[in-house]
């Protein structure tokens, strides 16, 4: 929408309507969720951490609908909530040009976000994510990704500063995004990442007695029931499924002789199992270990990187000062771990091994 200085209210109203109607009868099958995650950005456009609001505006899109709209799709909604927000507002001729920049600089946004999927129309939701985590970690690992990297930080800067000149919103903190922004490394407790992997352990499993087991060594049988069914669509992992429950239930080393205790969960009947590509259900700021996310296969399983990642977000682990630890962080895959610092995860060292010193405990 181009406004005029000369532009009246009742014309002003009147094409509103037309360009919300045209955008609504054109919208694809996605238009509700696209539409969400417009309202999500537009509500928090005053926040003082707008960046951060973005990608998880692009997260719940994303990984909630696994969809990837276009650049086009999204600006187009974008537009439309930012014209229904304004024709509340008696704008000055000032403003008015703001609006017109505002929208300028977040197609800009929007358009670095999802160019990998733009230049690549094969690209999985599962990658896309994992690329808009790379953004917001601020890798190193290859020159286009830290030149978008820093045209996002530029962008979002200047769609901050256009907001707070236009006295933008920005919707109320959640409890759990208030307690995040609190929490700082000097005031976490020690062995964070051990006490992370418990928590996951015995949320996995329903119980905490399983913590109380003797770790698991090269003489405790294997588990029977489980089949690997075929290879992920990725062609390296395996696919795996619970054949044969009963033989499950009579040989999982942890499954076995424990009932659940819980009343919530039946484990038993449903165990987790290695799933690679598998990880555990994302909404908001809840990590489901009982709901299958769907990116391995329909067992209900995680993986290593899902299991590590988990771990660092429940022992209250930071990847930088800067950024909140989130739950969709767990969607990133173990090879980031590799080299912390090229991957952005500043508050990590790389492990050193020599003949004499081995891996310690919560040691990734």
């Amino acid at each position: 929408m181009i406004y005029t200085k000369s532009i009246s209210k009742a014309k002003k109203s009147i094409l509103l309507s037309l360009s919300s109607l045209l955008f609504y009868s054109c919208a694809p099958s996605h238009s509700e969720s696209v539409v969400k995650a417009a309202a999500d950005i537009t509500s928090n456009l005053g926040c003082t951490n707008v960046q951060s609001k973005v990608f998880d505006s692009f997260y719940a899109l994303i990984d909630q609908e696994q969809y990837i709209p276009s650049a086009e799709t999204l600006n187009a909604s974008l537009d439309a909530k930012l014209d229904e927000i304004v024709s509340h507002k008696n704008l000055t001729s000032d403003q008015v040009e703001n609006i017109a920049a505002l929208k300028t600089e977040l197609h800009k946004l929007v358009q670095v976000m999802l160019s990998e999927a733009s230049e690549n129309s094969q690209l999985t939701a599962k990658e896309q994510i994992q690329k808009l985590i790379e953004y917001e970690m601020g890798d190193q690992s290859d020159a286009a990704t830290i030149k978008a990297t820093q045209k996002i930080a530029n962008t979002a800067d200047k769609v901050k500063t256009l907001s707070q000149n236009l006295d933008m919103a920005c919707a109320p903190s959640t409890s759990a995004d208030t307690a995040n922004s609190n929490l700082t490394q000097a005031s976490l407790p020690t062995g964070k990442m051990t006490s992370g992997i418990n928590m996951v352990f015995a949320t996995a499993y329903q119980s905490c007695r399983v913590l109380d087991l003797p770790p698991v060594e090269r003489s405790t049988a294997s588990v029977v029931g489980i089949t690997r069914v075929g290879t992920h669509e990725d062609g390296i992992g395996g696919k795996r499924e619970v054949t044969d429950l009963s033989s499950v239930q009579k040989t999982h080393y942890y499954i076995n002789g424990i009932a659940t205790e819980s009343q919530c969960f039946s484990v038993r009947n449903n165990p987790l199992i290695y799933d690679y590509g598998g990880s555990p259900s994302v909404s908001g700021t809840t990590i489901n270990f009982q709901k299958n996310a769907g990116s391995g296969t329909n067992a209900l399983g995680v993986d290593c990187s899902a299991y590590v990642s988990s771990a660092i977000a429940v022992g209250g682990l930071r990847y930088k000062p800067a950024v909140d630890n989130k739950p969709i962080f767990i969607r990133q895959t173990s090879s980031k771990f590799i080299d912390a610092a090229k991957s952005g995860f500043t508050c990590f060292d790389n492990v050193t091994v020599t003949p004499t010193s081995s891996v310690k405990a919560g040691d990734i």
